[in-house]
């Protein structure tokens, strides 16, 4: 996964988690359990795409979804009608230094920020009449209600708050794109205001004693954004709104599972943007199967295997449920069928090593230096056809290889083609390609199937 994709999923599921906070959440009074699922969440979203559960992929809906999002990939390799230009690549360029530039600017004010905070905690007398940050407390002695605002900012140290502070922080700067981010950084400051006035009113007569106490003071703030401040203007209608709100009812507890399904969603996405099995997974399962297990074994023994079945076994009565009977496909997948089954039914024929044919691997082939490099080979050698371009035809070609053992390639055919010479070149220009590196299965090299779309465009 290139770091474009991985930023997009990022930035995606916190979107997604942060949407569910909005619409579920905010106005709930489980502030801690609203603080840990935003930090959650933020952490979640950077995990996620790099989560690889073999679990997820084997999902038949994973498969599905592998299947919309490759048929119609958004990795094409694109040929197109006359010589590459370099606007692809200027794009991707400026869109790297851009981000840098962003995430520079942002890092900057984030030192900045650190330098402030440091000048304000090494004061005599700072500006900021009431705040903490970590282990530091600092609250005037003149202040009314001092011994409860000690009371607050101490709950702000003592559940670590400030390290939810940076947290964020550091998130701005690599999402500094994504506004979502903002109202996250917003959003955890709050809770944490509402966490640290539940429990400081607790030591006042009533919460409107407490809410006089925030009403009671000028409000002179000149504050870093790193600190929790006691006294900030922005936040005190929320706070009083919360101070007065009436506890949610535990049943509202429940929305927290709600998340779940979109959770695993999420989850379902990211593997299936990974689990890149070459072809239509449960038709070569079907067809493929017994002869994989049979090669299991043979390679366990290191010999042919020669297996005999019991008498009452007939090739009419293993289950039916072995294989999906049920499946369809469209014309243009022509798979090689397996053999038929043996005349005589107290045999299984041994299948030739050099048949199996693997469809998902724990190492995947990969072309020698990598999908770049691949893309260079073939738009260095590849040519748009003219009887294409004269007839102002352009589309996908979907083609099915077999990666050897050895790497190279081999059995080249057209799933589906757009004809006028389109489906001759890409099946040439595939068939020409140096060996790749071969897939893997229990540490030894196999054959595996391997699907292309190759996407030949007029311009």
């Amino acid at each position: 996964m290139n770091w474009i994709n991985y930023l997009i999923q990022v930035n995606l599921f916190l979107a997604v988690f942060y949407g569910f906070y909005w619409s579920f959440l905010r106005k709930e009074t489980f502030n801690t359990n609203n603080r840990i699922y935003l930090v959650g969440s933020a952490f979640f979203s950077f995990a996620i795409p790099l989560w690889n559960s073999e679990l997820v992929q084997s999902w038949i809906i994973t498969r599905e979804a592998n299947q919309i999002i490759y048929s119609y990939d958004l990795s094409d390799i694109i040929i197109k009608s006359r010589p590459e230009q370099a606007s692809d690549w200027v794009f991707l360029k400026m869109t790297r230094l851009i981000y840098i530039a962003g995430a520079l600017y942002f890092s900057l004010r984030f030192l900045i920020n650190v330098l402030k905070l440091d000048r304000l905690l090494r004061s005599e007398n700072p500006s900021v009449r009431a705040f903490s940050f970590f282990n530091k407390v600092f609250v005037d002695q003149d202040l009314r209600g001092n011994d409860t605002i000690m009371e607050h900012e101490m709950v702000h140290v003592e559940q670590g708050h400030s390290f939810d502070i940076l947290v964020f922080e550091i998130l701005g700067i690599v999402c500094w794109f994504n506004p979502v981010v903002y109202y996250y950084k917003t959003s955890i400051k709050h809770i944490h205001e509402f966490i640290a006035d539940e429990i400081a009113s607790s030591y006042l007569p009533s919460k409107a004693d407490y809410a006089m106490l925030l009403f009671s003071q000028q409000f002179r703030t000149q504050p870093t954004l790193l600190i929790n401040n006691f006294f900030n203007r922005s936040t005190l209608k929320l706070r009083i709104e919360m101070l007065k709100k009436k506890r949610s009812a535990k049943i509202a507890l429940l929305k927290y599972g709600l998340i779940l399904p979109v959770f695993l969603g999420m989850l379902i996405l990211t593997s299936a943007t990974i689990a890149r099995n070459t072809t239509p997974e449960r038709f070569s399962e079907m067809i493929q199967t017994p002869e994989i297990k049979l090669r299991e074994v043979s390679e366990a023994l290191n010999n042919p295997v020669l297996t005999e079945t019991p008498e009452k076994t007939k090739p009419e009565e293993i289950p039916s449920d072995s294989f999906d009977l049920s499946l369809s496909f469209p014309d243009h997948y022509n798979q090689t069928p397996a053999a038929p089954a043996p005349a005589n039914p107290e045999l299984i024929e041994i299948v030739p090593e050099k048949q199996v044919i693997f469809t998902a691997v724990e190492e995947n082939p990969e072309f020698t230096g990598g999908v770049s490099e691949m893309y260079k080979f073939i738009n260095q050698n590849i040519k748009y056809p003219a009887s294409a371009q004269r007839a102002n035809v352009s589309g996908r070609v979907f083609l099915k290889f077999v990666v050897e053992k050895d790497g190279s390639i081999g059995n080249v055919h057209v799933l589906k083609g757009i004809g006028f010479g389109c489906d001759e070149e890409a099946v040439k220009i595939v068939s020409s390609m140096p060996k790749w590196k071969p897939g893997k299965q229990n540490g030894l090299p196999v054959r595996v199937y391997y699907n292309m779309p190759v996407f030949f465009q007029l311009e």
